[in-house]
């Protein structure tokens, strides 16, 4: 009996762990190592948690790394004081952002920075703006890193959304 309420306890704390991360009240990353490894088709470690940055009105920053054997998915949230804090984030951002056609939170692919360009999907839910980002070789053959980039944010845009 004791081993069943234990068990339901951690179920029902992991299944709220993403949106507790979200706003600052867990040091759970948002996906398991299983949901991502899903996603994007290959084994990752669990994520670490990276350090939380209060930056004025109200705003802060929570990270999460994710570690595969090639490349590392960074999820980052923004918790901004207020929905228009939220929309505003996106206007200093290098390259350009393509709207994703149809999204409901609408998310935009990262695009254009040249060498740098990465795969990379932006969206925002009320004052949360979230970034997946793949970093390190996510390519197997430079002659077929478009296709690739292409390829992986497909993948980033199937991963459940946070929060």
């Amino acid at each position: 009996m004791i081993k069943t309420w234990m068990t339901l306890g951690l179920a029902a704390a992991l299944g709220s762990a993403p949106l507790a991360w979200a706003q600052g009240k867990s040091n759970a990353c948002p996906f398991t190592a299983a949901e991502v490894g899903a996603a994007l088709g290959t084994k990752f470690e669990e994520g670490k948690v990276g350090r939380e940055t209060p930056f004025g009105a109200g705003s802060v920053s929570r990270g999460c790394r994710y570690e595969s054997k090639n490349y590392t998915l960074m999820v980052n949230s923004i918790v901004y004081g207020t929905p228009v804090q939220a929309k505003d984030a996106f206007k200093p951002m290098a390259g350009r952002l393509k709207p994703v056609a149809g999204d409901p939170d609408g998310a935009m692919l990262q695009e254009g920075q040249g060498d740098l360009t990465s795969p990379t999907v932006h969206y925002l839910r009320g004052s949360q703006h979230t970034e997946l980002r793949i970093l390190g070789i996510y390519y197997s053959d430079p002659g077929k890193k478009d296709a690739a980039l292409k390829d992986f944010q497909g993948k980033l845009l199937k991963l459940r959304r946070v929060p």
